[in-house]
């Protein structure tokens, strides 16, 4: 299986890295074709990450009920729907902080859909090893 993500300074937890901001190819992952459902529901998640995006709300939207897109995702992307949404919200902080390196924690948290500051620490922790703020440090001593 492949797909045409960028790894961030190689972190990878759970089996599964931690990516930039990158258009996502929606091509095929492995032999398989990816469904036009999946790709209209990857291309909604992309443009709303700020947004709600819960199973119920997008499947909606999509005219599909939340077992199928659950099935359907999981099958074609490898990974459950919330947690290729929580990868793609970390994945945007991290890019987010470092392209805005005086932006705060609580700002990338809610810039991304977080409801609060201390869910996004504890995710991006859990998904990197590291805290938001131990990253923006590393990043900005790498940039200097």
């Amino acid at each position: 299986r492949h797909t045409r993500f960028l790894c961030v300074t190689g972190v990878q937890t759970c089996g599964l890295p931690i990516y930039q901001y990158n258009p996502i190819d929606f091509g095929t992952v492995g032999e398989k074709q990816v469904s036009e459902v999946v790709q209209q529901c990857c291309q909604y998640i992309e443009q709303g990450l700020k947004e709600d995006l819960s199973l119920e709300r997008v499947s909606g939207i999509l005219s599909v009920s939340p077992e199928h897109l659950t099935r359907l995702f999981r099958k074609e992307k490898g990974v459950p729907y919330y947690r290729y949404v929580l990868h793609r919200r970390i994945a945007e902080s991290t890019r987010l902080m470092t392209r805005f390196p005086d932006m705060s924690v609580t700002e990338a948290a809610f810039n991304v859909g977080f409801s609060s500051s201390l869910q996004f620490s504890r995710m991006f922790k859990q998904i990197t090893g590291q805290t938001p703020t131990a990253f923006q440090k590393k990043w900005k001593d790498k940039s200097f």
